[in-house]
């Protein structure tokens, strides 16, 4: 999460444009990261909700120039792989 206005910098953004750790954008990544940790026993309707909002945010800022959260947009579609790969593993456990 502290990388996140690092990278805002090289890309050349500095406040008041800048995105704290504490933000939207770093938050998710970081419990995407935790909820990917928890596959067995993970709460399907929060991990799915996170991850397409990061598709979608991520994708739609990523996009429009706003560079770094391409991270946001990564770590959407590498939740939905893992969902759809460790499927099995969930679909039995209930929330």
């Amino acid at each position: 999460m502290g990388y996140y206005p690092i990278v805002e910098m090289l890309f050349g953004f500095y406040w008041p444009k800048i995105v704290f750790f504490c933000s939207e954008c770093p938050s998710t990544i970081f419990v995407i990261g935790i909820l990917i940790g928890a596959i067995p026993k993970v709460n399907k309707i929060v991990y799915i909700f996170l991850s397409i909002g990061a598709i979608i945010s991520g994708g739609t800022f990523g996009f429009q120039g706003a560079w770094f959260d391409i991270a946001y947009f990564a770590s959407g579609i590498i939740a939905i792989i893992i969902f759809i790969k460790y499927w099995n593993k969930i679909k039995g456990k209930n929330q």
